[in-house]
């Protein structure tokens, strides 16, 4: 992603790992500033196919990370 023309970048989402329950995958993201370019990364992998009913409520969970983890926001600041 190219930074808009006139901003400078003021803030970036962390950088997060999160494992699903019983090693049944994994979720990473990281954002990184490349001179006038973000590089975005997000990965998201599957081991298990089937999660069990007792696994569902940490299953949850973990997917609520992620999602909130995508929705965090790239702020960028108008240059004086």
């Amino acid at each position: 992603m190219a930074f808009p023309s006139g901003y400078a970048l003021e803030e970036l989402p962390q950088q997060a790992s999160y494992a699903l329950p019983n090693n049944g995958g994994s979720f990473r993201f990281a954002v990184e500033e490349k001179e006038k370019f973000l590089q975005v990364s997000a990965r998201l992998q599957t081991k298990q196919l089937r999660f069990t009913h007792d696994e569902y409520p940490a299953l949850k969970e973990s997917f609520d990370l992620v999602v909130e983890k995508l929705g965090e926001q790239i702020v960028f600041k108008k240059k004086t």
